[in-house]
């Protein structure tokens, strides 16, 4: 199951560099980024391992940047088509991207394809998922959503654009990292999932015009919903954990509220 996992990030990945080939700097920018969070997530922090997989460079799968590659991107391409404020674009753009990583990562964590550690304070988590994981994942989707607004609004942007722009996620995630080893997790838990409903609501209200939204992102997204199903019935946690089917719903009916408002190419 994990190289069916492997392979499907990895078939994805390459096929949204060739489709969208336009973009592919941007694509392997964030697959960059992915990568240098995770080789410090698994190597300096400890936080995690990965099991069963093939391609795995200084300890970390290739298929799992691919994988914030994939739902980062499709997520901007959401947002993009959308008459949101450009102030917005960022928290909305983390908010489609954390979506799908609570449907996947309950599921996947319990199946063994990775294996959560100590990390930093795994005493308060949401289904066994340290709550900095899920924070993690948000201002991911915030740095890159407001990077590429600033991106896209420069006509030839100069090397130190890339350059601050990568400096950013790093910084940002260190300063998560602080706060959620100081803060108290009770409050970071209702500041996070309260923002999440937050940004629901005006995403509900003012959100989306309808405008082509091309079929294979939105097939791509589904893809990550339809892979938790198959890993929460192939692993058996059906019989012994079937609450993880929870998330997996929940994040798929926003997804399908989502991209119903677009029209669908």
């Amino acid at each position: 199951m994990t190289i069916f996992i492997e392979l499907l990030l990895i078939f994805m990945f390459l096929y949204m560099l060739y489709q969208y080939r336009d973009y592919w700097a941007f694509i392997v920018s964030i697959f960059l980024l992915g990568l240098i969070m995770e080789v410090l997530g698994v190597n300096y922090i400890h936080a995690y391992d990965y099991h069963g997989f093939l391609l795995m460079p200084f300890g970390v799968p290739l298929a799992i940047p691919s994988g914030w590659a994939i739902i980062i991107f499709t997520s901007i391409q959401i947002i993009g088509r959308s008459n949101l404020s450009i102030v917005l674009y960022p928290f909305a753009t983390a908010f489609f991207t954390l979506i799908i990583d609570i449907a996947l990562d309950p599921v996947m964590a319990h199946a063994g394809v990775w294996v959560w550690k100590k990390g930093l304070q795994p005493s308060t988590d949401f289904m066994g998922i340290p709550l900095y994981n899920f924070w993690g994942w948000f201002l991911a989707g915030f740095v890159v959503g407001l990077s590429y607004i600033f991106l896209s609004n420069m006509r030839k942007p100069a090397w130190w654009i890339y350059v601050m722009w990568g400096l950013s996620y790093p910084i940002l995630w260190l300063s998560g990292m602080f706060a959620l080893k100081y803060v108290p997790y009770l409050v970071m838990y209702y500041v996070l999932w309260g923002l999440m409903l937050f940004i629901g609501i005006i995403v509900k209200l003012y959100g989306f015009t309808k405008e082509v939204v091309p079929q294979d992102i939105v097939m791509i997204r589904w893809a990550f919903y339809l892979t938790s199903f198959i890993v929460f019935f192939w692993s058996g946690l059906y019989a012994t954990k079937p609450y993880l089917i929870v998330p997996v719903v929940l994040s798929l009916l926003i997804e399908i509220f989502g991209t119903s408002m677009y029209d669908v190419l």
